[in-house]
This record gives C-alpha cells, structure tokens and sequence, in this order.
C-alpha cells in the first residue's frame, strides 16, 4: 500500500560516494552499522512473533525491535476498534500508556475507502497526533493489515539514519497482526462450541488437565462442577429442535454470566456442562450451585406464545489432595454426584460419595 502521509519522511537513499573521501566512507560505514543493528532487531522481534502470546506483547515485542534498530524512542499502534473508522491504541513505547489506551482516533466515512485510509485523512490524524502525543517529532505510516482493514504506527524519529527500516518494521507489524487475526479465528474454531460459543469437551478436558496438576504443585483447591438441564428433551419433543438449540444457547449465555473470570465453562455434551473452579474448595462451589439453581430457576424464554423453563441437576467433586487421582478420575466423579442429583428428583446438587 502507497503511503498515505506526506508527513511520513522518506526512506533516505545512500547516494553514490567519492570513494577518495574518507569522511564519506566512515559515514557509509556508519550507516552500515545501523542497518545491521536494525535488521538484527527485526530478526529478533520476528522470533518472538513465532512464541504463542496475546496480540498486544506481539506487538510491544515489535516495537522495541523498531526502538533498538531505529533509535525510535517513542511509538504506538493503533487498530479498527468496534468500527471500521475507530482506531484505539493496542501497544506503545516510551508513552503514556493508559492515557493513549483511554484515547480513540475516529475518521468521518468519507476519509475511507473499504478500511482503507485515504490520503485526506492526513490533516485529521495529524491533530490527533498534536492532541494526544503532544510531541511535534511524531509521524505515522499506514498498517495495510488485509484488503479492507488498516491499522496506524506513531513514531517518532530524531534522526535520520535507520528511516529505511521503518517500513520494513511497518510491514511486519502487518504480518504480525494479520497471523495473529487468523490464529484467532482457527482457534475460536478449534476450541468453541459452534452452537454455544462456550469452550468444547476437548479443551476443557485440557484446562482440567492443567488446573488439577496446578493443584497438585501448590496444594490448592479445586472444584469441578457438572450441570445438566433436566427434562431438556422434552423441549425438543414439544417444540422442535430449533427451538431447543435457541434456548440450549441462551441458557448457556445465561450460565457464563454466574461464573467468576477465573473459571472455566464449557459444553461437555448434548445438554450438559463442564465448569472448572480453581482454587475453589467445596463450600465455595456450594455457594455456586445455589447461585445457579437460583438464576435459572428465574429464566425463561417465549416461544409459540409460552414461556419455557427450566431446572438444572449439578453434581460437584473437589480435589481433596490425592496427589494420585486422575483429570478424568474428578471429571468421572462430577458426573456421577450429577446423576446422583437427577435420581434424586432433579433440580438439586449432589457432592460425589
């Protein structure tokens, strides 16, 4: 993509030389030095972009790349936030970071074109630049992330030698976030029900994996909580499926709202659900259950001119500091107190016995 800012400073071109001129040699010589150091950097902020870490440290990581190689004290980067034509900060350097993290760079539709910043957006981001960098040395470049999306780099730049590495730093910003964007979208199909956008058997069964040895080492506790919808076939026979995946998603909308950041709820099957509780001992997932009975016991949703509800069995087991139980030993367990809980009468939780 052609660059859109004439604010942006040209890569500087190493005219031809007086080979006789020693002052001229030593400044090549000089300019050498840095090009090298500057690619070393990109070298090594390219590597960290192959580790498996959020957007955000990705970015940083190429930012300080840009400040080793370049001598650029100062940066951000800004991407489409909510809407196309609204741009927040997602990583800087030598900034303010929660001042520029609470500001947003909005262009009028007319400066784009399918996400694409036009060149007449320039006077526009060049006030936001005065506004909120307050630094007159700070200059942009366009991020063409894909066909229809940009993003901004802020830099500033005290002196002229590394200007060429700005764009080569530009581009890989853009490479950075475009995997990033696509590793994204193959993990959400990877690892969430395409029904209930909850996180599916499989990774769940990992995240006990890693919680119940977490336990193990730090000799914390934690809870696993099975939930089932009682007589949710019923829903189904009487008004179709449809209507039954609907609900089966709401009611699961429903459910991760009760739940702490720190837990973990997934679908396990059919109409039953896995929540992982770490450091939570059994009194603490009692407190849980009678939220949830509670909540849902509240909830219902129209169809065919009738309000349906429901109720929910839970089965609960809690690491107990048998360093030799399994994942799918606790896991089993769980599911066992929940039907415990559905022999009983439904509507009702039951710890494993």
């Amino acid at each position: 993509m052609k660059n859109s800012s004439s604010a942006l400073s040209m890569p500087h071109k190493i005219s031809s030389i007086n080979t006789d001129s020693s002052e001229t040699i030593q400044q090549l010589k000089t300019q050498l030095s840095f090009l090298n150091k500057g690619l070393a950097s990109l070298y090594q902020a390219t590597e960290e972009v192959k580790l498996s870490k959020p957007l955000p440290v990705l970015l940083k990581s190429m930012l300080k790349g840009l400040r080793n190689g370049a001598s650029i004290s100062k940066a951000a980067i800004f991407l489409p936030y909510e809407t196309e034509n609204q741009f927040k900060n997602v990583a800087s350097i030598g900034l303010k970071e929660k001042k520029i993290q609470q500001q947003a760079l909005v262009l009028k539709k007319q400066l784009l074109n399918n996400g694409l910043i036009k060149k007449e957006a320039q006077k526009t981001i060049t006030q936001f630049v005065k506004d909120v960098f307050q630094i007159p040395s700070i200059q942009w470049v366009p991020l063409l992330i894909n066909e229809s999306e940009s993003g901004l780099l802020f830099y500033n730049l005290p002196s002229y030698q590394l200007t060429e590495m700005v764009p080569i730093f530009a581009k890989h910003i853009s490479l950075t976030i475009s995997h990033a964007k696509l590793f994204e979208d193959v993990e959400q199909i990877a690892l969430r029900d395409s029904l209930t956008g909850l996180y599916n058997r499989r990774h769940v069964k990992q995240i006990v994996d890693y919680e119940l040895n977490r336990a193990k080492r730090y000799h914390q506790p934690l809870s696993i909580v099975f939930i089932d919808l009682d007589h949710f076939k019923e829903i189904n026979d009487t008004f179709g499926h449809t209507t039954g995946d609907r609900f089966l998603k709401l009611v699961s909308q429903k459910l991760s709202t009760l739940f702490r950041n720190t837990d973990v709820l997934g679908r396990w099957a059919g109409d039953e659900f896995l929540a992982v509780l770490p450091n939570t001992p059994p009194n603490g997932a009692l407190i849980l259950s009678n939220r949830l009975h509670q909540s849902i016991a509240d909830y219902s949703i129209p169809a065919r001119g009738k309000n349906i509800k429901i109720s929910i069995s839970i089965g609960i087991q809690s690491y107990n500091g048998n360093n030799s139980i399994t994942s799918s030993e606790l896991i089993d367990q769980a599911d066992q107190a929940m039907y415990q809980a559905k022999s009983s009468g439904r509507n009702q939780t039951k710890f494993f016995m």
